[in-house]
Parts: structure tokens; C-alpha cells; sequence
């Protein structure tokens, strides 16, 4: 007994042995999203959620498409892969958005099927009325998206036809494209009549191209678009057809010629892009020389501001700087902004104004005592108010004499002076939650938090569950709000009159600064 008793004291007397802390892996296969076949020599890049997001480790399948990733610690990681013809993408991707691969006890991360998307392509060969090849055109590419919640077509990408006039646009999502050409007749372009030896005066050769869209037409309206799937290639020709020129005489009152001068032309949605044409110096005047169309017209006179004109110019005309600048279709913008806190060292903030209707920014930096202005006139428009360069500020709260407010949307409805007195806060908290779907958690469902005020699209925050079902929504402002999570991507989410058929069933949520609540949410089905 003795012995016993002191055998227990020892025991109880040693320091207990410390076990290791448990790992854990991440495993999976990598296929084509398309045919559900493994794919090798695919490179997939493992990283943490959290700090600076570099590739800890990397792995290149082998034929039966399999990775691991071993001797991890309990956290969340991201994976992507890239692949010969497949652009980098994170797993699950939507958007900008993409699941992320929680690992600890009890969750399944060695079970993961990594669909990978093929890129497609669109290429096409861009001649005149000869069918000769255009050479060192431009070609723009359009996508059409539900990137800001409302379908909208963007430019994506403007590229350059080679020598033979073809143009290769590669490394494409599957979705729905425009392809546009703009460009002017061949010697105008390069520098190939810059000794004077083509008489571009003659009635041949005074003559335009349009902008012109894929099949062929001038009109935006008619463009056919092109629905490109997966790893899809299609062929898309473009013909210009050249037009009699129209020529646009710009006289000043101060007898010097602008210091700029721009062209510009707004198709679908997006931003209005440089138009090409031929400036000529005519009897101390600037003859503007392009085919006839629907433009807005930039113009930076000597020595004074910038002013913008809408313009439709169907035939020769004479303007003056007074006649443009009489009938203006712009708005000076400026304004204070109140913060209500300090701004951290070597922080230089800027008040920045995305055009709702073209999704354009524009920025105005804030000086020391919070006064704004905008360095040029702002199209008419409706614009959402957003603080940049701070991560730190949001936009709380605008009131505007010149101009319509909507919680941080600002409506400029006619010209001339608009002034801005604008909140920043920095009281703003996250919502974490999970989403579920019969009681077990669901991943890669959209969450959407709608403010209550519907058309406030600012203070929409977004977010993709991941693998463990949970979900971070970060930077939300104070107020009342409903949480949705939506197994449909595709829906408009910021558009009020979409996204109301789905708040019944969201659940209503209340933020209070930096106290937010943890949420559970039951998923929508796609169609409900």
C-alpha cells in the first residue's frame, strides 16, 4: 500500500507532457467544369485568409487530378488553380467572390471537388469596303455582367488587330459579348500621310469610319452579342464601311487654339471612350474632321476649365467657344466633409462619386479643413457617394443644395453649381453568420445584406458562405437591415424591385456600430 501511494504521488508530482497540437488536410480533386474529367498538370495554390494572402504552399496534380495539402492548423484557407487554358480562379468563384475551405475538427476539407472553368476566346478579322485588312485598329470588347447587382454591360478590354487586321481575345469567361471597331481610314493612321502626299481634301478620300459592332452595324442597338460557353472559340468579323466626313469648324474668341480637344462616344452602359478623328488647323480655326454620329464633345479652352457638350453632328457646322459653352450639360461639384474621428497619419482621403449610370468614378481630394472640389464639371447624372484612400471612413449621411439626396446617392438633374456637405463614420462593425439549408451548413451560397432603405445601394454588403458554411460581412454601417443568402447569382440584387421578393423570408437584423450580431440564415432556393 505503501509502495502504491507513493508511486501515485509521483506520478502527480511529474509535469504533464504536452501533446502536440493536431493538424489537419486539405484534399481534393481538380476537374473541367464541363466534362467532370480529372486534370492533371493543374498548379493549385493554398493560402490563408488572413494577413498578407501569399501562396503558403503549392501542389501540381498528377492524372487522377488529386491534391493534399497536409500538417495544417485549424483556420480558414483559400484555394485557387490555374491550368494551361484555364485562367486563375478560386474555388467556387462568382464575381470577386469565391468558398473558402475551413479546416478543424469535425469538418470534412478532404473531400473537395474543384471544378475548374475553361477560358474561351474571340477572334475575328477587321477590313474596309475592299475587304482589305485593317492593321493597328482598335477593337473593344464588351462583357455584360451582374458584377454591381444590376445587369450591365462593361467595356472589358480594348486590344489592337495585327498585321493581317485579326484580333485575338483570349483568356475569356463564358458569358454574353459585344465586340465594337473603332478606327480611322488607313492614311490617317501611323503617320502615313504625314509629307502631305495624299490629298485627304479630295471627295474620295474625305471620308470616315463609324464605330462599327460585330456583324457589322453602326447602330448599338443592333449588335448582335455573342454567347460564348466554356472553352468555346468563336469567330467574329467585322467589315467598316467608310462614310462621308463631316467637318466641325471650333473657333475661340481668345484666338488660340485649345490645349485639348476629345471625341467621345457612350455605347451600352459604359463609359464614354475616345473617339478617333482628324484635326485640322484651318484659317487660325480647328476643323474636327470624323463621321457623323451622336457625341459628347471635351474641351479644355487656354487657360480656362473644361467644359462638355452633347452633341449631334449629322453635317458640316461652324461653332464658336461661347455657342458650346453656353448650353452646358455638366455640374461644378463641391463641397465639406465632416469625419467623425482622426484621420490616421499619412492618410490622404478623397471623396470619390461613382456614376450610377455608367459606374465611372470620379475623385476630389480633401484638404485639411474637410473642403472638396471636383477638378472638372460632372456630367449630369445620379451618383453613390464613397470615401477613398481611408479604409477606415464611410459615407454616413449627404445633404446637397443643386441636387437630389437618396441616403448616399446624389441626383444632379441640371447645370451649374451643386455643393455637397457630406458625413464620414467610422462607426462600422461586421456581421458574421451561417447559412443553412435543411440544419446542415451550406457553402458557396450569396449572402446579401439590404438596407432598409432599398435604394441605397452603398450600403448593400455582399459575401460568399464557405466551405463550414459561414460568412464574414464586413464594414456595415449602423441601421436596420434583412440578411439573405440566395443559392441564385444571377439575381439583381441591387435593384429594388428584384431583390423585395426575397425579403419576406430573409432574416431582420439590427447594427449598432461596432456591436453586430452572429446570424444564422436559411438559404432561398434558386426560382423561390
Amino acid at each position: 500500500m505503501k509502495t502504491i501511494a507513493f508511486l501515485s504521488a509521483l506520478l502527480f508530482a511529474m509535469p504533464a507532457i504536452a501533446q502536440p497540437p493536431a493538424t489537419y488536410r486539405i484534399a481534393g480533386t481538380v476537374v473541367d467544369s464541363v466534362s467532370g474529367r480529372p486534370l492533371s498538370k493543374t498548379r493549385v495554390l493554398l493560402e490563408t485568409t488572413a494577413g498578407s494572402r501569399a501562396p503558403i504552399a503549392t501542389y501540381v496534380t498528377g492524372q487522377d487530378g488529386r491534391f493534399v495539402f497536409a500538417g495544417l492548423s485549424a483556420a480558414k484557407y483559400s484555394l485557387a488553380a490555374e491550368r494551361q487554358g484555364y485562367p486563375l480562379q478560386g474555388l467556387d468563384r462568382h464575381d470577386q467572390y469565391a468558398t473558402a475551405v475551413a479546416v478543424g475538427t469535425n469538418l470534412d476539407s478532404e473531400s473537395i471537388v474543384f471544378h475548374l472553368l475553361r477560358s474561351a476566346s474571340i477572334d475575328g478579322r477587321v477590313t474596309d469596303d475592299a475587304d482589305e485588312p485593317q492593321r493597328g485598329v482598335s477593337v473593344l470588347i464588351f462583357m455584360v455582367d451582374n458584377f454591381s447587382g444590376t445587369t450591365f454591360t462593361r467595356l472589358l478590354r480594348t486590344i489592337q488587330t495585327d498585321d493581317l487586321g485579326i484580333y485575338h481575345a483570349q483568356g475569356l469567361l463564358a458569358g454574353r459579348y459585344f465586340v465594337a471597331v473603332s478606327a480611322e481610314p488607313w492614311f490617317r493612321r501611323e503617320g502615313q500621310n504625314r509629307f502631305g502626299m495624299i490629298d485627304e481634301t479630295s471627295s474620295v478620300l474625305d471620308v470616315s469610319y463609324p464605330v462599327t459592332f460585330f456583324p457589322g452595324v453602326t447602330d448599338w442597338h443592333a449588335a448582335a452579342p455573342i454567347n460564348l460557353k466554356f472553352g468555346q472559340r468563336v469567330t467574329a468579323d467585322v467589315p467598316l464601311r467608310a462614310v462621308h466626313s463631316i467637318h466641325v469648324r471650333l473657333s475661340y474668341n481668345e484666338r488660340r487654339p485649345p490645349q485639348d480637344v476629345r471625341v467621345l462616344s457612350r455605347v451600352f452602359n459604359a463609359p464614354e471612350a475616345p473617339v478617333p478623328f482628324n484635326r485640322r488647323y484651318v484659317d487660325g480655326a480647328l476643323q474636327l474632321v470624323l463621321a457623323p454620329g451622336h457625341y459628347t464633345l471635351e474641351v479644355s479652352p487656354a487657360q480656362e476649365s473644361k467644359f462638355r457638350a452633347d452633341v449631334d453632328w449629322n453635317g458640316d457646322l461652324s461653332l464658336t467657344s461661347d455657342e458650346l459653352a453656353a448650353a452646358p450639360h455638366t455640374a461644378a461639384v463641391s463641397g465639406a466633409i465632416k469625419f467623425d474621428g482622426d484621420i490616421p497619419d499619412g492618410v490622404k482621403p478623397q471623396l470619390a462619386l461613382l456614376n450610377v449610370g455608367t459606374r465611372a468614378p470620379v475623385f476630389a481630394p480633401i484638404d485639411a479643413d474637410g473642403n472638396f472640389t471636383f477638378p472638372q464639371p460632372l456630367p449630369l447624372g445620379t451618383y453613390e457617394a464613397h470615401i477613398a484612400r481611408s479604409t477606415d471612413f464611410w459615407v454616413w449621411g449627404i445633404s446637397a443644395a443643386g441636387g437630389t439626396v437618396n441616403g448616399t446617392r446624389v441626383a444632379i438633374d441640371s447645370p451649374g453649381a451643386v455643393r455637397l456637405s457630406v458625413v464620414a463614420t467610422r462607426s462600422v462593425g461586421n456581421v458574421d453568420g451561417v447559412v443553412t439549408l435543411n440544419d446542415k451548413p451550406k457553402a458557396g451560397s450569396m449572402v446579401v445584406l439590404v438596407p432598409q432603405n432599398e435604394a441605397d445601394t452603398a450600403l448593400y454588403r455582399r459575401d460568399q458562405s464557405d466551405s463550414d458554411g459561414t460568412f464574414t460581412l464586413r464594414s456595415v454601417l449602423p441601421g436596420d437591415y434583412v440578411l439573405l443568402a440566395l443559392d441564385n447569382w444571377e439575381v439583381e440584387w441591387s435593384r429594388p424591385e428584384v431583390i423585395r421578393r426575397y425579403l419576406a423570408a430573409g432574416q431582420r437584423i439590427h447594427v449598432s456600430g461596432d456591436n453586430a450580431p452572429k446570424v444564422s440564415v436559411q438559404v432561398q432556393p434558386v426560382g423561390q
